[in-house]
């Protein structure tokens, strides 16, 4: 479970706004500014140098995932300078090479769930809830952000400083939530603004998570990290606050009373303003993914290996020419491959849909038999065909070429455009064998690529479990059919609910299963043979 961090402030003009928020997401690559002018998640970080051993900074584009991308959150509240964060540049990206997470900054968060978290949290904190009193830990936690720009050293004489500051006596620490709304842990802090009502502005760190065991178990390390990004804000606003209210001339503090008549509110004053800091927000942005970051790898979950899958069995045994043959984008071990398979898989499902023909048949005859692609370029011939072999098993698949003269074509793709997207496709030829009624994985299938109302991400989870499911049947039948020749298939079908059409889909996906796998059954039909042979020749041994 991840949390997203935020900076929220209670503008004096239009009462608490997000500010700023950072949050981590897996394997996604951004979009370019130049494919989706209108999206408020674009980001540019073209000045940006290397974030050493933590990623970098960037700007990226993607193909086949606009229209999921366009779901990005608008807002439509007002916005002042003091409550804005990004004006020119919408936002930072930090890809972690290590962990591949992006942590994205910006001033309104990309995912509509989570800007209505960030909401919820941001008006709480300020506005509705009581914190206490900081309470410093008393262990050290530097060792958290070691070599880093945060610093947790709080030794005694820092304590003390902090203490004595009267900044500091408004800080407090509230946790609060609940199962739909996301837990919170807020930090509330004042930063001193001479400009300002009351010499003070009102801001918030808040963490929010869905899991509220997440928070509690590291309270100690979100404090201090947060208390840590606090004090260096509050000891920036204070030395701009002691510049603007002293005297020219000397160094005598004159009374607030008497200087207000001469300064001039500005109650619209950003917090680049307050701290003097141009690249605040750059600052933040590094520190809170730095937060985050440390967070997520201090808690990594271990994947214990298990019994190989069909895929890696296969994989294992083919000779290394024939590796390439199946090789497919899902070795780059980067969820945005798979993402875009899945988005390629969704054109194609609606190209055969717009061809009057129907999806189903098309995806019969892909799904268990030999599929003739002609087109101009090999690539875009191997861009049609594999998204589809993550609808099969790695076994099946196969890369074949064939001079053009071939007169059995199936599909064509047109390369008349240079974008995927935009190819043309046609039906020349269908298998005439094709099962009088559809499959019901291929009914399955087309429900969810023809589906838009499902995101790319759980629509390849569930793709993923669909083809899982029904390998699990072809092994299971395979077994059956290997135990006894004579057996009533018709009998086992139903045990399995499949029908008559569903057999002969198992019965081409059963060729896709490893040699070893087909070796162990075939052992273990023969060690029970023999221990059968054994207990006969027992009995009869018994009665003689």
């Amino acid at each position: 479970m991840q949390a997203v961090a935020a900076l929220c402030h209670f503008c004096e003009t239009h009462g608490p706004r997000i500010v700023m928020v950072t949050q981590p997401v897996r394997d996604l690559t951004l979009l370019d500014q130049n494919l989706q002018p209108h999206l408020t998640g674009l980001f540019n970080g073209s000045c940006l140098d290397r974030l050493d051993e933590y990623g970098e900074y960037g700007s990226y584009s993607a193909e086949c995932l606009i229209d999921e991308w366009r779901k990005t959150v608008y807002e439509d509240d007002p916005r002042c300078a003091a409550c804005s964060s990004f004006q020119d540049n919408l936002g930072f990206s930090t890809n972690d090479t290590v962990s591949h997470f992006n942590y994205i900054s910006s001033q309104v968060s990309i995912n509509e769930r989570v800007y209505q978290l960030m909401k919820n949290a941001c008006l709480r904190s300020i506005s509705c809830e009581v914190s206490g009193i900081v309470d410093f830990p008393r262990h050290n936690e530097k060792g958290f952000f070691e070599g880093h720009c945060l610093s947790l050293d709080f030794r005694t004489n820092s304590k003390q400083k902090c203490e004595d500051s009267s900044d500091t006596e408004s800080n407090g620490i509230v946790l609060f939530g609940d199962d739909y709304n996301g837990y919170t842990l807020a930090h509330t802090f004042r930063l001193r603004d001479a400009k300002a009502r009351g010499f003070y502005r009102c801001f918030s760190l808040v963490i929010v998570s869905m899991d509220k065991f997440l928070l509690t178990s590291n309270y100690d390390y979100f404090v201090s990290a947060m208390t840590s990004i606090i004090t260096k804000l509050q000891e920036q606003a204070m030395n701009v606050y002691k510049r603007e209210s002293f005297s020219a001339t000397t160094d005598v503090p004159t009374p607030a009373a008497i200087k207000l008549p001469n300064i001039e509110l500005d109650t619209s004053r950003p917090l680049s303003a307050i701290v003097n800091d141009p690249d605040v927000f750059l600052k933040l942005h590094r520190q809170l993914t730095i937060l985050l970051r440390t967070h997520s790898r201090l808690h990594l979950e271990s994947v214990l290996e298990g019994v190989p899958s069909q895929d890696l069995l296969v994989r294992s045994e083919l000779e290394p020419s024939e590796v390439a043959e199946v090789r497919t984008e899902a070795e780059n071990c980067t969820q945005y491959y798979a993402l875009l398979r899945i988005a390629r898989m969704q054109q194609i499902a609606k190209k055969f849909e717009r061809l009057r023909v129907g999806t189903t048949r098309p995806l019969v005859a892909l799904l268990s038999h030999v599929v003739v692609v002609k087109c101009d370029d090999v690539a875009f011939t191997k861009q049609f065909l594999l998204p589809l072999f993550d609808l099969i098993p790695v076994g099946c698949a196969r890369f074949e070429e064939y001079p053009m003269r071939s007169q059995t074509v199936s599909s064509i793709v047109d390369k008349a455009e240079k974008e995927y997207l935009r190819c043309k496709l046609s039906i020349e030829r269908l298998p005439e064998t094709l099962p009088k009624e559809v499959p019901s994985i291929v009914k399955r299938y087309c429900e969810l690529l023809l589906d838009d109302d499902i995101p790319l991400r759980a629509l390849e989870a569930v793709i993923k479990d669909t083809r899982e499911h029904w390998l699990k049947r072809a092994k299971l039948i395979y077994q059956i059919k290997s135990q006894k020749s004579e057996i009533d298939m018709n009998q086992v079908l139903k045990v399995v609910k499949c029908t008559s059409d569903d057999y002969e889909m198992l019965n081409f996906w059963q060729s896709g299963l490893s040699k070893a796998y087909k070796e162990h059954v075939q052992h273990e039909v023969e060690m029970a043979q023999k221990r059968n042979d054994l207990t006969k020749e027992a009995k009869r041994s018994a009665r003689l």
